[in-house]
């Protein structure tokens, strides 16, 4: 993703403690929601991407025991 200038441009430097707060508190937040729903689509990925490495093989659990789960 390209941007034209910094995020932090639309963020005013001058906060209250109280606000600065707030905001870390609602990144935190965001940040935690968006690791929950990609986690899910990379976990998907792997899943996939191992079961097309292993040929005739329907399920990741049909991998040799000899493979790291990761």
């Amino acid at each position: 993703m390209h941007l034209n200038h910094p995020p932090i441009d639309d963020v005013p430097l001058e906060l209250s403690d109280q606000e600065v707060a707030i905001l870390m508190e609602r990144l935190h937040q965001i940040t935690d929601t968006l690791e929950q729903h990609y986690y899910a689509q990379l976990h998907r990925l792997e899943q996939e991407a191992r079961c097309a490495s292993y040929p005739g093989s329907d399920s990741a659990f049909d991998a040799p025991e000899s493979d790291p789960p990761f």
